[in-house]
């Protein structure tokens, strides 16, 4: 009998577990922001790596979850003073991975899916962009510290031809020859851009046929000095 209790609870905790969406901080998310224009002479310009930066996805559903990641085309990082101070990116969506599935043909399928008018309608809506509007520290910081520090990066999120703004947590980190900038995992509402596919806040009787609106993004960036 206590052989059956155990195994049963572990099967709930799966079941729950199953149900619930990606983890991770909700972004703060708003209407566009007016993006201020400023320099001075200490402004530097520094161009993002394409080759090592990216964008990690993770979706969920009942009983499973997909995880991939975008590569991004170009972008800049712009910095005042040894902090951080604005920049933008913009995210090539024909170059959305598939990385959990190993059979090639459910991989090419998923992949063709999430490509399609269903998802990201990556032939009307090529790419994505992402454009710093405003960035604090703790204490707002002047300065990096050694091993880098957190920030909070608020700016416009344009998937669609749709535009939010969205807040989220970033490590900003330096040396010599590069800078680097990544999130821990943190979870915007897929709706808000209109990718409504199988989505209990637009359907209804899909039982547990459905996709949680919730997906988590981890942004990956590397700059050249």
């Amino acid at each position: 009998m206590k052989t059956k209790l155990f195994l049963l609870s572990i099967l709930s905790v799966g079941i729950v577990a199953s149900c619930q969406g990606p983890e991770g901080k909700r972004a703060e998310t708003g209407e566009a922001e007016a993006l201020e224009m400023r320099s001075s002479e200490n402004t530097r310009y520094h161009s993002i790596d394409p080759e090592r930066s990216k964008v990690e996805w993770l979706g969920k559903k009942p009983g499973g979850e997909h995880f991939g990641y975008v590569k991004l085309k170009n972008g800049t990082l712009i910095m005042e003073e040894g902090r951080i101070a604005g920049g933008s990116f913009t995210i090539e969506m024909n170059t959305i991975t598939v990385e959990d599935l190993e059979d090639p043909e459910y991989n090419k399928k998923l992949t063709a899916h999430l490509k399609s008018a269903d998802f990201f309608n990556v032939n009307e809506y090529p790419e994505s962009e992402f454009v710093i509007t405003r960035v604090a520290g703790p204490d707002d910081p002047g300065i990096l510290q050694e091993g880098g520090q957190m920030y909070k990066i608020t700016g416009n999120l344009k998937i669609k031809d749709i535009e939010k703004s969205i807040s989220f947590d970033a490590v900003v980190d330096q040396n010599a020859a590069e800078i680097s900038a990544s999130t821990p995992q943190f979870v915007i509402d897929r709706t808000d851009w209109d990718v409504k596919f199988k989505s209990k806040s637009f359907f209804e009787d899909l039982k547990n046929d459905f996709i949680h609106d919730d997906i988590g993004l981890k942004i990956h960036l590397a700059a050249r000095k």
